[in-house]
C-alpha cells in the first residue's frame, strides 16, 4: 500500500522532522530499544479518523505524540499534523471512519512497541488517567482526562475535548434555564449556557441543572411601536420595542423583561409623532408625500429629506416651531 509506511523508512516518511528521528537516537544511547522489537509502528499517510477525539495536543512532535497515547490504556489510536504540530488521540481504532485528510497521518497504537513507555512500560493506570516518570525511577499515574459526559435533562452537549482543563457546553432546551443564571449580574449573557470544566483532579466541576422557564404570555403591543419578536418569551428572555417611523422617542431603554413569575416588566419608553409642517402648519399625524404637499413635508421616514421648509422651519432638527 502506497500510502502505508513504516516510520523507519525515510524515502515514503520523509515528513517525519529531524526532531522526531533524534528520539530513537536518545532511546538508543539510554538502551530503551531491543532487537526483539519492532522500534516503529505503521502510519497511514494523508488519513485521519473522523471521530471526536478524547484529548487534543498542541505542539507536540509525532514521537511525543505517540507516547501520549501509549501512557494512557484508554487510547487506541491517534492522529498527527506535521505543520500544525497537533495530535488528537482516539478511545476508538475503527478503520471505517478514516478520511483522507493533507497533511495527517493516522496509526492505530497497538503497531507501536512498548519501549517507549519507558519506565512505565509495565505500569497500568487507570482509565482517564496518564503514567509519567519525573526522574526515570517513580512512577506516578496522574488525571489527565475526565469522564465521558452525557446531556444534562433537558439540554444538549456540544462535541469538545475532556483533557484536563478543557471546557464542555451545555446548551438548555428552549423553555428552559440554567440554574445558575442570575437575572440582575448575568444580564446580557446566554441564560441557557452551562459550562463544565475538567479539573486537575480529573472530575468535572458545576452541578447546575437545566430549569424549566416560566412563560409569559400576552406578549404586549404597544400603540405606535415595533418589537424585535413575536415568538413565545421565556424567562429571562428580553424584548426590544422601538418606535415606528414618523415618531419619536424618550430615551427609553425600550426593553421590557420576562420575569420568573411570568409577568412583564414595565416599559420606559414613549413614542410621540413628530411636528410635520403642513402649508405653514404642523400635522401629528405622519408622513406624507412630498410630490402632493410640497411645503415642508419629509420625503422619507428617516428625514435624510424633506421638501421646501414652512415658515419657521427649523433646519436643524426638521421640527415646525410653531
Amino acid at each position: 500500500m502506497t500510502d502505508v509506511c513504516l516510520y523507519r523508512v525515510s524515502v515514503l516518511c520523509s515528513f517525519i522532522s529531524v526532531v522526531d528521528l533524534s528520539v530513537r537516537s536518545k532511546l538508543l544511547i539510554h538502551g530503551n530499544i531491543t532487537t526483539d522489537e519492532e522500534p516503529f509502528g505503521e502510519l497511514l499517510i494523508n488519513k485521519k479518523l473522523n471521530q471526536q477525539p478524547f484529548n487534543e495536543l498542541w505542539g507536540d512532535s509525532l514521537m511525543n505524540c505517540v507516547t501520549e497515547c501509549l501512557v494512557r490504556q484508554h487510547c487506541q489510536s491517534f492522529s498527527y499534523h506535521r505543520e500544525k504540530r497537533y495530535c488528537s488521540i482516539y478511545n476508538v481504532n475503527d478503520d471505517s471512519s478514516l478520511t483522507e485528510s493533507s497533511g495527517y497521518v493516522y496509526s492505530k497504537i497497538k503497531t507501536w512497541p512498548k519501549l517507549y513507555l519507558g519506565p512505565c512500560k509495565k505500569k497500568k493506570c487507570p482509565e482517564n488517567e496518564r503514567c509519567w516518570s519525573k526522574d526515570g525511577n517513580t512512577i506516578f499515574c496522574e488525571p489527565s482526562e475526565c469522564p465521558e459526559l452525557e446531556p444534562l435533562p433537558n439540554s444538549t452537549l456540544r462535541l469538545g475535548t475532556r483533557g484536563v482543563g478543557d471546557t464542555r457546553t451545555h446548551v438548555c432546551d428552549t423553555g428552559f434555564y440554567s440554574s445558575s443564571y442570575n437575572h440582575t449580574s448575568d444580564a446580557g449573557t446566554d441564560w441557557r449556557i452551562i459550562l463544565r470544566n475538567c479539573l486537575e483532579n480529573g472530575t468535572w466541576d458545576n452541578d447546575n441543572t437545566c430549569l424549566e422557564a416560566a412563560l409569559c404570555n400576552g406578549l404586549p403591543h404597544e400603540p405606535r411601536m415595533t418589537r424585535n419578536t413575536s415568538h413565545p418569551v421565556f424567562y429571562p428572555q428580553t424584548v426590544k420595542y422601538s418606535c415606528e417611523p414618523g415618531y419619536t422617542s424618550n430615551n427609553g431603554s425600550g426593553l421590557r423583561s420576562c420575569q420568573e413569575d411570568g409577568n412583564w416588566t414595565d416599559l420606559d419608553l414613549n413614542c410621540a409623532a413628530e411636528k410635520i409642517c403642513l402649508n405653514g402648519t404642523y400635522s401629528d399625524t405622519g408622513l406624507a408625500p412630498c410630490t402632493n404637499y410640497p411645503l415642508g413635508y419629509y420625503q422619507n421616514a428617516n428625514r435624510s429629506q424633506y421638501c421646501i421648509p414652512c415658515e419657521k422651519w427649523n433646519s436643524g432638527n426638521g421640527l415646525y416651531l410653531g
